[in-house]
């Protein structure tokens, strides 16, 4: 398998179309996040921070730093899977959330 952004990767129409919108999706985030400043507020309900259980960039360790933004508890979910877990386990990460919002009522 090619690597994300070599010429390998980018000449297969197939993988760059896979790729591409997901990309786009964490761009916007980056682009639209606004974070609380250092010294700003945390917030004051409980978290839940999801990963993959193999991804190689993002560490449990890295997963529990958001531990850092609620004074309430945060919760890690692991799913099967790398760091794009989410393409391939979306609906059990689905029905967590679903779970989660049901709970809260």
């Amino acid at each position: 398998m090619p690597t994300l952004f070599s010429a390998e990767f980018l000449n297969e129409p197939e993988l760059v179309a896979l790729y591409l919108p997901i990309l786009r999706a964490d761009l916007a985030l980056l682009e639209s996040r606004d974070h609380r400043t250092p010294d700003g507020p945390l917030l004051q309900c409980p978290i839940t921070v999801y990963g993959g259980l193999e991804d190689s960039t993002t560490t449990k360790s890295d997963l529990a730093a958001w531990q850092r933004e609620t004074r309430s508890a945060c919760e890690i979910r692991l799913f099967s899977g790398n760091h794009f877990y989410l393409n391939r386990r979306w609906r059990e990460v689905a029905a967590d959330v679903a779970g989660r919002l049901t709970d809260c009522r």
